[in-house]
């Protein structure tokens, strides 16, 4: 076997909290195949996320298997194995143990995806800036009143856009009765210790079931500003050309500029005629897979009376 290849294990406990889950009540059968089910699909989704793809094929699932090692009562407790034949293991920036890269991928992606999720839903713009310097920790400032900086290892933003839709929908199966919360340790004997787990709870399954994605990209674009409003910084706006394939040419979006950049005299330049922008861009949908608004956040001066930049 060649020595870039891993053949061993990485185990993940789980714990699904809930009425549908007391043992003295007896467990409802279709809670507990899905909650496995869906925590599966997740581990599968970071495998395939972690390696740059997409589809899970046969050959995956001879490389990697998810079993269930054992099961305790307390809630319903899952002491799942995943077992690695002859794999060789992705290099991410923000995982110190490449063995524990799908526990490391999960733990980090939650909590970037919740710091990021939170600073949205308070109105907040939000930076995001990767660390270069191998650190793994994430760190929020706060920048005045309506700025968020969120410090994040290089490569983890990418990653938690990525597994957002799944944890999406593993969160989805909490209703606060049935069932309250879905905790996942790298360690069997932590996962009764709230200090050492990633918990998702019923205040997770608004803010990720509600959520839109900002890119953390920015890309050129052309468009026509065809509605505005000056003082709220808003309207909409047609695509002429576009750097991303994501924002399609011909469609008309709704459209946020920047406040740093709320000036009288470019709004009216800007307004009716095709002019170049550096923008990012708001997904939203059930997959995460729509483009839903385009946030200008700059324009590009040189290019500015260019009638060719279409």
């Amino acid at each position: 076997m060649p020595d870039n290849k891993f053949t061993g294990s990485s185990k993940i406990s789980v714990r699904v909290s809930g009425k549908a889950l007391n043992p003295d009540e007896g467990y409802n059968l279709d809670s507990v195949i899905t909650s496995l089910q869906n925590v599966e699909n997740l581990i599968k989704k970071t495998y395939l996320v972690a390696n740059d793809r997409s589809r899970f094929t046969e050959n995956d699932a001879q490389s990697i298997n998810i079993k269930l090692q054992s099961w305790e009562q307390g809630s319903l407790i899952s002491n799942l194995e995943i077992w690695f034949n002859s794999v060789v293991l992705p290099t991410l920036p923000f995982v110190v143990d490449n063995r524990e890269f799908i526990w490391e991928s999960i733990k980090g992606s939650v909590d970037f995806l919740r710091a990021k999720f939170n600073a949205e839903k308070e109105g907040k713009s939000v930076d995001i800036r990767q660390n270069t310097d191998g650190g793994t920790a994430i760190n929020v400032k706060a920048e005045g009143n309506s700025k968020v900086v969120i410090y994040a290892p290089q490569g983890l933003p990418a990653t938690a856009e990525r597994l957002q839709p799944t944890l999406q929908e593993l969160t989805q199966q909490i209703d606060g009765t049935d069932v309250t919360s879905i905790d996942f340790s790298d360690k069997a004997e932590d996962i009764k210790q709230p200090s050492k787990v990633v918990s998702l709870n019923n205040s997770d399954k608004d803010l990720f079931g509600s959520a839109t994605f900002t890119s953390d990209e920015q890309v050129e674009i052309v468009g026509k500003i065809t509605s505005g409003n000056y003082d709220t910084n808003a309207g909409r706006i047609e695509v002429l050309s576009s750097a991303t394939q994501r924002i399609e040419v011909g469609q008309s979006y709704r459209l946020k500029i920047s406040e740093d950049l709320h000036a009288e005299d470019k709004w009216k330049e800007m307004f009716l005629s095709p002019r170049p922008y550096f923008c990012k861009y708001k997904l939203g949908g059930p997959s995460l897979n729509k483009v839903t608004e385009i946030i200008v956040t700059d324009w590009d001066e040189s290019k500015w009376d260019d009638e060719q930049a279409v």
